[in-house]
């Protein structure tokens, strides 16, 4: 929905995230072979059109796809680069707002104060939830150093419950795809 749509509605951002996302969670439960409290799971490709996404067989995404919450119309601002998509994927905000241009660092923490992704709304709304975010492209997780010197901020911050990280340039996408996969199950 436009931004205007929403604050005509008087709804921030994450709250737009949790409410699209909370329908996927009885899936992600029965996936994973747990009763008990629902869980939400945002799962974002980098990279991997969703046209192309359709013909290949993905049995597991399309079951979440079927009994949650799915687009395949989203966008993040062009041009599409990973630093500036991700950040406005996880808050709500265009890149002239959130100040993440490019995948250069450092990353602008100016913006992403004023714009927190929704995993930190979450935690300051209700702080009893356990929030958890794997990724295996380390900017989104992980402070960048150079040299000793921070070079970069993570674009989510340390105010979740846990962040756990792999190196898919390092190790290999495809290895630390499963080890993302294993981490989330877990």
């Amino acid at each position: 929905a436009p931004r205007s749509a929403l604050q005509a509605l008087g709804v921030t951002r994450w709250f737009v995230a949790v409410a699209i996302l909370v329908s996927a969670a009885p899936a992600f439960a029965q996936a994973i072979g747990e009763e008990g409290d629902p869980k939400v799971i945002l799962i974002g490709i980098d990279g991997v059109r969703p046209d192309v996404l359709r013909e290949v067989p993905t049995p597991n995404l399309d079951s979440l796809i079927r009994s949650g919450a799915f687009s395949d119309r989203a966008e993040t601002g062009l041009p599409t680069l990973s630093g500036p998509s991700w950040t406005s994927m996880l808050t709500g905000v265009w890149k002239e707002k959130h100040g993440i241009i490019s995948n250069a660092f450092p990353f602008p923490e100016n913006g992403l104060g004023n714009y927190p992704h929704f995993l930190t709304g979450i935690e300051q709304e209700a702080p009893n939830l356990r929030t958890f975010a794997v990724a295996d492209w380390p900017p989104l997780l992980e402070t960048q150093r150079g040299e000793g010197d921070v070079i970069g901020n993570p674009i989510i911050s340390d105010a979740i419950d846990q962040k756990v990280t792999f190196n898919g340039a390092g190790i290999g996408w495809a290895a630390a795809d499963e080890l993302s996969v294993n981490a989330a199950v877990s």
